[in-house]
């Protein structure tokens, strides 16, 4: 599980939840529910947020799928930490814009998604699957939030489909 070495000092704390499931059944094949790194870099995103006449660049974009291992591999790739950035993901697929809906209870923030495995593999013609390792939660200048390695790569394919809920709490306690 993923260490969220800040979230003591920001009161910031994220949560990401994947589910694979069959593109024809809509069975659940896969469940991932672990908690995120929120990165250094995101209370400044944050307050830019609140306090910027154009806030449009600060707001939360969208979420992208990566390949990057850090210094593992595939099979066991290094955990995330709260130093990392948009700069440290490969990235694989970036979910359509369109695609992406955020929601608010309280004092947390979801973001929502599904990630329809044949528009993927669209993108890799010649590949049966692809392999993904870590997601990140981008705001609209392309600066990350959060971070999540996960603990083995994943696999989508024309198959499979993902649907994402990344949850962003503030703890106020």
């Amino acid at each position: 599980m993923a260490v969220n070495k800040i979230k003591d000092k920001t009161g910031l704390s994220g949560q990401l939840c994947i589910y694979d499931t069959d593109a024809k059944t809509g069975e659940i094949l896969n469940r991932d529910d672990d908690h995120n790194v929120i990165l250094t870099q995101a209370p400044e995103q944050i307050f830019r947020a609140m306090s910027t006449k154009d806030v449009n660049i600060y707001t939360v974009k969208t979420i992208v799928l990566g390949n990057d291992v850090g210094t593992g591999t595939v099979v066991a790739p290094q955990p995330s930490t709260d130093g990392l950035d948009e700069t440290d993901l490969n990235a694989v697929f970036e979910i359509p814009t369109g695609d992406f809906a955020v929601s608010y209870s309280g004092n947390t923030c979801t973001f929502a998604a599904t990630i329809v495995g044949e528009d993927v593999m669209i993108n890799f013609p010649t590949q049966p699957n692809v392999v993904y390792t870590s997601a990140i939660l981008i705001n609209e200048n392309g600066k990350a939030i959060a971070y999540r390695r996960f603990s083995e790569g994943r696999t989508i394919s024309a198959a499979i489909n993902i649907q994402t809920f990344w949850t962003l709490t503030l703890n106020i306690n």
